[in-house]
């Protein structure tokens, strides 16, 4: 059973697992995939084609899947694929 705050602003699109927690005020983009057990807390945003595995945690404030801060890049598609079993502050 998923928990998901009715402050989450999460478009229609996203895949989210079973046992899924999302806190007040998270964003989560259309193209997201997020896996069963995952934890995201409050104020977090996950942008882009991003993939979250199974049993992540993701703490308050994380900016996810925006794009990359590499000077080169130009705008190009891009994709984000984290694993599972992390914590990322």
């Amino acid at each position: 059973m998923n928990k998901i705050s009715p402050l989450a602003i999460i478009e229609d699109g996203a895949v989210i697992g079973d046992n899924v927690e999302i806190g007040p005020y998270c964003f989560i983009s259309g193209a997201t995939t997020i896996g069963e057990g995952t934890k995201i807390e409050q104020n977090s945003s996950v942008y882009g084609k991003t993939t979250i595995g199974k049993n992540n945690h993701i703490f308050s404030h994380a900016v996810i899947g925006s794009a990359p801060q590499d000077l080169k890049f130009a705008g190009e598609d891009v994709e984000l694929i984290i694993g599972d079993n992390n914590k990322i502050r």
